[in-house]
């Protein structure tokens, strides 16, 4: 899996609701988190990580949607 992959599966698990908006100042923030865990961990250590902590990270998500 290459990093394009990984942000895609990653986005795709944490906006199963479609809540966020594609260019939202969220999405944007979102996208650098996202980009920093596979920069440090690689795209399959990313998407691990991703999925353990996902409730935690879509209820922090959702505390910066209004």
């Amino acid at each position: 899996m290459n990093r394009f992959q990984a942000m895609v599966q990653i986005m795709a698990l944490i906006n199963e609701d479609h809540d966020l908006k594609p260019g939202s100042r969220e999405a944007k923030l979102i996208r650098r988190v996202i980009s920093s865990k596979i920069e440090r961990l690689g795209p399959e250590g990313a998407l691990a990580q991703i999925m353990d902590t996902k409730a935690h990270l879509i209820a922090q998500i959702q505390s910066l949607i209004p």
